[in-house]
C-alpha cells in the first residue's frame, strides 16, 4: 500500500470513523466523542493493535505516519484551546473572583490530599508499584498530582457537547480548569525538582509562580486594553482576515510565554482567547470553531489513544485502580461541590461542577509521561493511571448529564 493510500486511510480512521462509532452507536448521550476518539487511538496502538498484530499495526501506522499525526495534534490542540477560551465571558465573573479563586484552589487541594492518602495505602499494600527512583516521598507527590489533574482541553469538549459553554456552570467549569492547569504545572515543577529531568518545567515552582503572576498582570492590563485599539471593529473581508492572521500570531506570542515559564503553552493559547474584544471573538469563532472541533481535534485524542501503553497484568492492578479511581473522583466532588455551594450555588450547579471537573484525559497522559521518564513512577503504576484517567474522564458527561438534564432542559439534550 503506498504512503499516500495509507495517509488517506489513517484520515478516514482518525476523522470519520470515531465519529460515526459515537453518533450511529448512540453513545452520544452516554461518553464525549473524544473518549471514543481515545479509545480506537489505543485499540490502535500500543496496547491493542501493536500487542495483537504488532507488524499489521506497522504496517498501518508506520513511524512516519505516527510522526505526522503527533505533529498534527500539537496544531489542532493549540487552536482548540483557542477557542475555548474565546467562549469564556471574564464579565461573568465580575464580583465574583474570591468564590472563583476559593474554589480553584480547593478544586486541587482536596484531591491532592486524597491523593496522597491513596499513595500512602499503596507504599504499605502495595510496594512493588510505589518504587522509583525519587523515594516514596517523591512517588507519593506524584501520585497526589496525577489525582488532582483537570484537562481543559477535554472540559472543554463535554461542554461544548452538552451546550453548557455558555451557560453559568460552562463558564464557571473554563475558569476553574484554567486555575487546575497552571496550579498543576506549579506542582509538576516541584514533583521534578532536583531529579535532572529536562521533562516539564525548568524553572523552579517560586520563580513560575512570579513570572507566572507578572505574565497575567500584562496580559489583563497591558495587552487586553491595547488589543481593542489594534482590532477595529469591522465588517468587511480584508478586516476579518487581518484580525484572524493578527489573533493567531498574538495566541503564538501567549502560548510561547507560557511555555517557556513552564505553565504548558495550552494555557497560553486560552489566556489569549479570554481576553480578546467581543467583536474579535465572534469573527475569529465564526471562521475557525467547526473546522477545529470536527475536523483538528480528533488528531490529537487519537495521538493521545496511540501513545497508551497498558499492563494490566502489572502487580495490584487491580486494587490500585479501584483505590485511586475512588479517590480521584471523590477528591473532585468534595473539592468542588463543597466551597461552590459555600459561596451561594445550588446544590444542583455545585454537584454539575464536580462531575465536569473529573475530566483528566491529555493533560494526565502529558504528566504521567513525564513522571515516567524521570523514573518517578513505575510502568505498572502509569498503566493503573492511565486507567484510572480514561474512567473519570468518560464519567464526566454522563453525571453531568444527570444532574442538569432536569434544571436546563433543551440546554442539554438528549441527542445533542
Amino acid at each position: 500500500m503506498s504512503h499516500d493510500l495509507l495517509s488517506l486511510f489513517n484520515l478516514f480512521c482518525i476523522v470519520v470513523l470515531p465519529y460515526a462509532i459515537w453518533h450511529l452507536g448512540r453513545l452520544k448521550s452516554a461518553i464525549p466523542c473524544a473518549v471514543v476518539q481515545i479509545l480506537l487511538g489505543i485499540i490502535l496502538g500500543p496496547s491493542g493493535l501493536g500487542f495483537v498484530l504488532p507488524e499489521l499495526q506497522e504496517h498501518l501506522l508506520p513511524t512516519p505516519i505516527r510522526d505526522q499525526i503527533a505533529h498534527l495534534s500539537s496544531f489542532s490542540i493549540f487552536f482548540f484551546a483557542l477557542i475555548t477560551g474565546l467562549h469564556l465571558d471574564l464579565g461573568h465573573y465580575r464580583g465574583a473572583h474570591s468564590g472563583l479563586a476559593l474554589i480553584g484552589v480547593c478544586s486541587v487541594l482536596v484531591p491532592f490530599c486524597f491523593g496522597t492518602a491513596a499513595a500512602l495505602w499503596i507504599c504499605e499494600v502495595h510496594p512493588l508499584a510505589a518504587q522509583g527512583g525519587g523515594g516514596q516521598a517523591r512517588f507519593v507527590l506524584c501520585t497526589a498530582v496525577a489525582l488532582s489533574v483537570t484537562a481543559l482541553p477535554v472540559l472543554g469538549a463535554i461542554l461544548r457537547e452538552l451546550d453548557l459553554i455558555r451557560l453559568p456552570v460552562g463558564q464557571w467549569s473554563l475558569g476553574l480548569a484554567a486555575i487546575n492547569d497552571a496550579v498543576l504545572w506549579l506542582l509538576v515543577s516541584g514533583a521534578l525538582a532536583g531529579t535532572g529531568s529536562r521533562e516539564g518545567a525548568s524553572n523552579s515552582p517560586l520563580v513560575i509562580l512570579l513570572f507566572g503572576a507578572l505574565y497575567l498582570v500584562t496580559m489583563f492590563c497591558g495587552a487586553r486594553p491595547l488589543l481593542r485599539r489594534l482590532f477595529p471593529d469591522r465588517d468587511d473581508e480584508t478586516s476579518r482576515n487581518g484580525i484572524l492572521v493578527g489573533v493567531v500570531a498574538f495566541a503564538l506570542a501567549s502560548a510561547g510565554a507560557t511555555e517557556f515559564l513552564g505553565l504548558h503553552y495550552l494555557l497560553g493559547a486560552f489566556v489569549a482567547g479570554a481576553i480578546l474584544p467581543d467583536h474579535v471573538r465572534a469573527a475569529v469563532l465564526d471562521r475557525i470553531e467547526h473546522v477545529t472541533v470536527l475536523l483538528l481535534t480528533p488528531f490529537f485524542f487519537i495521538s493521545v489513544g496511540l501513545k497508551v501503553s497498558l499492563d494490566f497484568s502489572a502487580p495490584g492492578f487491580g486494587d490500585i485502580f479501584v483505590v485511586t479511581t475512588v479517590a480521584a473522583i471523590a477528591g473532585k466532588f468534595a473539592g468542588t461541590t463543597l466551597p461552590a455551594r459555600r459561596i451561594g450555588m445550588s446544590w444542583r450547579d455545585s454537584l454539575a461542577l464536580g462531575a465536569v471537573m473529573q475530566a483528566k484525559g491529555m493533560m494526565e497522559l502529558a504528566v504521567l509521561s513525564i513522571f515516567l521518564a524521570a523514573g518517578l513512577i513505575s510502568n505498572a503504576m502509569f498503566s493503573v493511571l492511565i486507567a484510572m484517567a480514561l474512567v473519570t474522564t468518560a464519567l464526566a458527561m454522563p453525571l453531568t448529564r444527570m444532574l442538569l438534564v432536569k434544571g436546563y432542559g433543551k440546554s442539554i439534550p438528549e441527542d445533542a
